[in-house]
């Protein structure tokens, strides 16, 4: 199986710079909504302002392990999501690379950007995704990850990206879901221990 392209499984550039970091876990309480792309967007270089956190889709040929439970998101995807992130931001250094004409060792990425140290000339990442799109994913092991010292993102204290809508009442949960045509089920428990069902309308 040929490797996912990080820009289409976790990463969304728009034409406004806005990075969209997909989450493919759901949120049940632990914060999982923020601590993942917390994790993509630390190794993407990204501004964490300019971040907007979205739903994976239900897609099993992109994100096989979408269940969630047991407190293991963040445990069970770190490494992987850490790798997504500095793959995207390594093929976008690479396609800065190519259109400056320049040696690799001569740019870095930073706050969304790709920004060559000799002239000090920048390329949004908007400005790049395009192309970095169309290059060849390296493989995991070819990707250098942040040495833990240089984190700006993870294990710094970050606001909860759910807090507000929580807070006001916008937020959608799988309660609020309507669908055309929907019915509603609740299970009936027997009121004594031990009892069993005498007669049901199966209709």
């Amino acid at each position: 199986k040929p490797p996912i392209s990080p820009f289409e499984a976790w990463v969304h550039v728009g034409d406004d710079d806005r990075v969209k970091l997909i989450v493919a876990k759901s949120e049940i309480g632990q914060g999982i909504k923020t601590t993942l792309p917390m994790i993509l967007a630390e190794e993407l270089e990204v501004d964490w302002k300019q971040v907007e956190v979205q739903q994976a889709e239900t897609r099993p040929d992109i994100y096989p392990h979408l269940g969630t439970g047991g407190s293991s998101s963040t445990r069970t995807t770190y490494a992987d999501l850490r790798t997504a992130g500095a793959t995207a931001r390594e093929m976008l250094i690479s396609a800065a690379v190519a259109q400056w004409n320049v040696p690799r060792e001569q740019c870095y990425a930073e706050d969304g950007a790709v920004i060559n140290r000799q002239s000090n000339a920048r390329l949004k990442y908007s400005q790049l995704v395009a192309s970095a799109s169309r290059l060849p994913i390296p493989a995991a092991g070819q990707v250098p990850l942040k040495k833990r010292a240089d984190f700006r993102i993870i294990r710094h204290s970050t606001g909860r990206v759910d807090a507000e809508p929580k807070s006001n009442g916008t937020a959608q949960f799988g309660l609020d879901a309507r669908v055309p045509g929907m019915v509603y089920a609740v299970i009936a428990r027997c009121p004594t221990f031990g009892g069993r069902v005498k007669n049901f309308d199966a209709a």
